[in-house]
Parts: C-alpha cells; sequence; structure tokens
C-alpha cells in the first residue's frame, strides 16, 4: 500500500511537474496569444501507473526465458522487441506475468541487444517504460567437410563445405593452391594446379574467424600410365601407337637416332603416341628406351627391343652314297638366297623371303671317297650368312665270306654284304638246287643261299657273283659236299679165344644198312655203334670175314664200307703194319699213348750198356695194358735190362721176348731208325 501511495505521489509529481511547465509556457504564450489550456493537460485527479518488476535482462547465448511481473493502473503493450525475442503476452490490462523467451544466440561474432518498450494504450494516458535485453554470442566453430583432401597430381578442383558459427576468412600457405570462399560462406572453392614434382606434396588451409581451424591438402605425385610397358619390333622395323593416361602435362624423349616419336609432349588426359623404328641390318637384336617425363624429371621408361638379322639352318648334313633328297628349315627374317654351293648338290628354292623349308638334294655317288662342300646362304648388303656343311659317303663293298661250303643233306649258308651301293647277284650255272633270298638290293644285308639235298657220292658247287653298281663285283664260292660214311677203325682181330670187340662208331649223313658174310661172329647195333662178337675158333687156322655198311638214300652212285674180322688160329700171333701213327695199338689213329721211361735220362734207343734199372708203363691201351687180348689191368716191367737192349731175356730177368726191337719203337718188325 505504501508502495501504490509512493507510486501515486510519483505520478502526481511528475503530472504537476508536467502541468506547471506546460502552464509556464502557455502564461508565456498568453502574453503573447490568448490560447486555451488543452483538455489533456488538465489536472483531472485520478491515480496512473505503470511498471515492471526488470528492465534489462541478459541472457546466454542458448535458448532461454525469463519472467517479468507488470503492474498496470490501466491497459499496456510491448513493443519495439527484437525478433529474436518473443513474449508470453505482449499485452494485458492492469498486472500480469509475462515470460520473454530469448531464441539461441547462434552467432559467435554478435552480442545482440534489443531496445524494447512497455507503454500503456489509454488515451487518457500515455506513457511507455524503456526495457532492454541483451545475449551473448555463441561459442565459436568452424567445421570442415570433408576433413581433408587427398587427391591426384593433376589439377583438381574441390568444394570444402564449411560449418562455421563465425564469419572467416581463408588462406593458404602453398602457392600451387588458390581459394575462392563462398557468398555465404557456406562452403570453400579450393583449386589445385598440376603437380610437375617428383613426389607428394601438402598445403595447410588457414580459415580464420572467431576461432582458427587448419584444413590439409595432400596431393600425390602425378601419375602416366602406358598400356604396353616394352615394345618388340621385327628386323624391318615399324611403328606402333601407344596410348598413355597422364594426370598432367607430359613430354617424351629418346636418346636412340634408331626411334622416333610422335608427338613428344601432350597435356593431361589420354593420347596416342606412334613409336617407329628403322630397319635393323645387325647380327644381332638391340635395345633402347623412350622416356617420359612430368615437369623435369623422368617419370617412367618404355623399353624398345628390335631383332637383328636371323638367319640360320642346319650346321650339316649327311647323305649316303646313293643320293637322297632332306629337308632343310631356314629360320630368317630377311629375303636370301643361296650364294654358292657344291656343283653336286641342288636347292630348291634357291632364294625366299623369310622363314622357309629349303629340299637338299644330292645325287649317286659313283665314287669310292666321300665328297664334301658347304651352301652358303645369305644376301648382298648384309654379313649375316649361314652355311651348311653338306657330306656323301664314298662307295664302298666287301662280303664276309668268299667260300661257303654245306653238308650233303643241304641248309642255309649266309653272307654278309657290308656296302652303301645297290647291288646285284647273278649265279654262273644258274643251279637248280640253289635259292637266293635276294638277288639285288641297296646298301649293306645278309643274303640266305639254301641249298637242296644231295644224295650222291659226288660234291657240287656254284659261283655266285655279286656286283655292285660302281664297284668291282665279288665271286662267292658255294660248295656242297656229297654223302660221306666212315668208321672209326679200319678192321677187328680177335684171337683164337673170340670175344667182343671194341664199339665201332659209324659216321655218316645218310642212311646205312650194316650186314655181315658169315656165321663165326654176330653184329650188334644200336644207333651209329656196331659191336662184332666171335665165337671160338676150332677150325685150327686164321679165319675172317667181312662187315658191309651200305648207303641207301643215294640217287647218284654207291658207297659200301668192308670193315675185315679177323681171327687166329690157337698159337697164332699178328702182323700189323698199320700202327705206325696209332701209338696206342687200337687202330685208331687220333688217340694218344704215353710211355714213361724213368732211368733212362737221355737214351731214347733203351740202348745203354751202363747197369741201370728201368720201369715201362702203358698207359691208353683201352683195358687191355699186358697186351695179352685179356681186357684188364697189367703191367710190363723191366728190371735191370741195362745190358739187354734187344729185350730178349738173356741179361736179366723178364716175361716179354722182343728179339732185335732196339730200332723198332713201333713193334711193327720194321726197323726203323
Amino acid at each position: 500500500m505504501r508502495e501504490l501511495v509512493s507510486y501515486f505521489k510519483f505520478a502526481c509529481m511528475k503530472r504537476m511537474i508536467k502541468y506547471i511547465y506546460i502552464s509556464g509556457i502557455a502564461l508565456l504564450l498568453a502574453s503573447c496569444v490568448d490560447t486555451p489550456v488543452p483538455e489533456e493537460y488538465k489536472p483531472t485527479g485520478e491515480a496512473h501507473y505503470l511498471e515492471v518488476s526488470q528492465t534489462e535482462l541478459s541472457f546466454g547465448s542458448d535458448a532461454e526465458s525469463k519472467k517479468v511481473s507488470v503492474h498496470s493502473s490501466q491497459s499496456w503493450m510491448f513493443s519495439d522487441y527484437a525478433t529474436w525475442l518473443s513474449l508470453s503476452s505482449d499485452s494485458g490490462n492492469g498486472d500480469s506475468e509475462v515470460s520473454i523467451n530469448a531464441e539461441e544466440n547462434l552467432s559467435a561474432d554478435v552480442v545482440r541487444t534489443s531496445i524494447f518498450f512497455l507503454k500503456t494504450m489509454d488515451d487518457g494516458w500515455d506513457f511507455a517504460k524503456t526495457m532492454s535485453a541483451d545475449q551473448k554470442a555463441a561459442i565459436p566453430y568452424i567445421v570442415f567437410t570433408p576433413e581433408s583432401v587427398t587427391t591426384a597430381g593433376s589439377a583438381s578442383n574441390h568444394k570444402i563445405n564449411v560449418n562455421a558459427n563465425t564469419q572467416w576468412t581463408a588462406r593458404c600457405d602453398a602457392e600451387w593452391v588458390s581459394l575462392t570462399p563462398a557468398t555465404d560462406l557456406s562452403y570453400l572453392d579450393v583449386t589445385l594446379s598440376e603437380n610437375l614434382t617428383n613426389g607428394a606434396r601438402t598445403a595447410h588451409i588457414i580459415v580464420e574467424g572467431a576461432k582458427t581451424e587448419t584444413f590439409v591438402v595432400t596431393q600425390n605425385a602425378a601419375n602416366l600410365s602406358a598400356d604396353i610397358n616394352t615394345l618388340e619390333y621385327s628386323q624391318s622395323g615399324g611403328s606402333y601407337l601407344l596410348k598413355i593416361n597422364s594426370e598432367v602435362a607430359w613430354s617424351a624423349n629418346t636418346t636412340y637416332d634408331w626411334i622416333d616419336v610422335t608427338p613428344v609432349s601432350g597435356s593431361a588426359g589420354e593420347a596416342s603416341i606412334t613409336i617407329a623404328t628403322t630397319p635393323n641390318w645387325g647380327n644381332n637384336s638391340r635395345t633402347g628406351s623412350v622416356g617420359f617425363y612430368i615437369g623435369n624429371d623422368r617419370y617412367t621408361s618404355i623399353v624398345i627391343k628390335q631383332d637383328g638379322v636371323k638367319l640360320s639352318a642346319v650346321n650339316e648334313l649327311s647323305f649316303r652314297a646313293l643320293g637322297e633328297s632332306k629337308m632343310v628349315e631356314v629360320d630368317a627374317n630377311i629375303s636370301w638366297k643361296v650364294l654358292s654351293k657344291p656343283n653336286w648338290v641342288s636347292v630348291s628354292p634357291e632364294s625366299a623371303d623369310g622363314s622357309s623349308v629349303m629340299t637338299v638334294s644330292v645325287g649317286n655317288n659313283s665314287d669310292a671317297a666321300n665328297r664334301t662342300g658347304i651352301i652358303k646362304l645369305g644376301n648382298e648388303g648384309i654379313t649375316q650368312t649361314a652355311e651348311i656343311s653338306v657330306s656323301q659317303d664314298g662307295k664302298y663293298f666287301s662280303v664276309n665270306n668268299e667260300a661257303l661250303a654245306i653238308g650233303s643233306k643241304g641248309g642255309k649258308m649266309q653272307v654278309s654284304l657290308a656296302t652303301n651301293d645297290s647291288w646285284s647277284i647273278s649265279l654262273l650255272n644258274n643251279a637248280k638246287w640253289l635259292t637266293v633270298s635276294d638277288m639285288s638290293g641297296e646298301e649293306s644285308l645278309t643274303v640266305d643261299f639254301t641249298a637242296g639235298d644231295n644224295p650222291s657220292v659226288n660234291p657240287r658247287s656254284e659261283t655266285a657273283t655279286i656286283t655292285p653298281t660302281d664297284l668291282n663285283p665279288v665271286n662267292v664260292i658255294l660248295r656242297q659236299n656229297a654223302r660221306y660214311l666212315t668208321v672209326d677203325s679200319e678192321g677187328v682181330q680177335f684171337f683164337s679165344r673170340g670175344g667182343t670187340s671194341a664199339p665201332i662208331i659209324i659216321s655218316t649223313d645218310g642212311k646205312y644198312t650194316v650186314t655181315e658174310q658169315t656165321d663165326w661172329f654176330s653184329i650188334s647195333h644200336e644207333g651209329d655203334v656196331i659191336v662184332v662178337k666171335a665165337d671160338v675158333n676150332e677150325t685150327g687156322h686164321i679165319r675172317t670175314g667181312d662187315v658191309s655198311i651200305t648207303l641207301t638214300d643215294l640217287t647218284e652212285g654207291s658207297m659200301t664200307l668192308a670193315l675185315t674180322v679177323t681171327q687166329l688160329a690157337p698159337g697164332g700171333n699178328f702182323s700189323r703194319e698199320d700202327y705206325t701213327e696209332d701209338n696206342l695199338w687200337d687202330a685208331t689213329y687220333n688217340s694218344v699213348f704215353t710211355i714213361s721211361v724213368i732211368g733212362y735220362a737221355s737214351d731214347e734207343n733203351w740202348d745203354e750198356k751202363e747197369h741201370h734199372g728201368i720201369t715201362v708203363t702203358i698207359e691208353g691201351y683201352k683195358g687191355d695194358e699186358n697186351w695179352d687180348g685179356t681186357s684188364g689191368s697189367g703191367s710190363m716191367g723191366k728190371d735191370d735190362y741195362s745190358g739187354d737192349d734187344s729185350y730178349n731175356a738173356d741179361n736179366g730177368s723178364g716175361d716179354l721176348g722182343k728179339g732185335d726191337y732196339s730200332g723198332d719203337d713201333n713193334y711193327d718188325n720194321d726197323s726203323v731208325e
């Protein structure tokens, strides 16, 4: 109540002052003009008031609300407040509580203030209350999207979104970066020039406002790539359209005079470059390169390879004496021809362009000597050549046997021909009994001469003439034996007591029969062996008989062997004149007879006069070692015969009398010194 009275007094005082002020002016004017006082300035005596609890408001940067109390004696209203302010009620009548709301201050640059009024709405009393509100600036921020940039080495433009609540400016520490901010500062255009250095580079963009932030830009070294890294050219040269892709401007260069590059420079992007080579007339391949540059630095190289002159063939060819043709592959990348060759060699084709197959032919070499030569391939103007050594065998001819024989039963005789010549065979007598496996041929061969059966007592022969084409002929004698028939004994002798002979072996290649012509002995025959068995001779005189062996399969001639069988009478003896070569005395000339003489040193005739002992041992007389016709062991002892050189037992003991045999070594009564 006291506040209201004070307010009333204050209001009346103000009205009074106002009235006095106006009245004073009126009096001054009245002194000049007679003007009535306006009604509104006449004191009424009514109480008027308008108060608010807080006229100065302070807000933080965030959205905030503050309440004020309005005390008024009449209607009132708020006016002229800023748009960032809103009121729960901007007018009223009498007392009221009003919420004054401040929106969030998004700017970090502006502390904002608003002057506004609370004033009366009655015509009778025009009164206004001045109020103010201020709000702090926001906390500053600058945010980049993207946060940084890493890019290729080519020139490029990048839009950097800048989200900031402050006004800002931008600058960069690298001259290869240019900046253009948006009018509303919502983004920053960043332009990068080509990176012509040989490495990556980094720039820093400084954005400054109520706060400072740095944006980092990294630009890699520029890249240049080609569709192929190595180009290969033939000897004749040529061109290749190389495609490259470069992020920046480029240049190309080569230091090799046989390589040409067009064009030698270009801008960023795809480009086609012609790389050409001239023919390589050298014998060896060659290698060069084309360098590609970014700025002043060599970035990459393309390797250029080119074949040299290529001309090759097999090194050697050998031909048989009869002549032949052989195929030769010529590996070449140039035109070539036959520069020279031996006159006995023919070549087809004699020239070609590039690789080809060449036929090399030689004819018959009629000489016994080998011949050699060289085929030379090449062309004028080049040093590369190919040489083929050619050789041809000379003729040779030989046979392994010029005389062959075969038994009467026939069979195969073989002649091996060693030759590199062609040959033919002719028979001198055109023998029907002989067949030839090959009458002609080429080079070495084994020829079979087959003889039929020869059932005859007469041998036969044929001459085969083998004639090579270019060398001397050779005659081969082909013989076939007649039938043969032999026994290993010339006769059989028995003492009177009879007995069984040693086995007699028959050798033949024919068929035969064995017969006897007497009844006092018999024959047993098994295989090719016969045995004669004699009875006791009681006739008192010597008796003989024959064993006949006759071939039965002869178609020409005849053949019979007669084997004489002799049997002594009692007390008889044999005179053997056929034992001069039969040291065993067994009628087999091929046997061995050994006499060991002990004690006579070099006295081979056993006629030493000195007194010595002697032992003679006879070995090999089959089973009849004591020469008594009885198979059994025996010995002939000669003791103390040193003075008895006739073995007649007159000068010592003994049991064998041999009269005057000192010079008859064979005991055959033929004294031979």
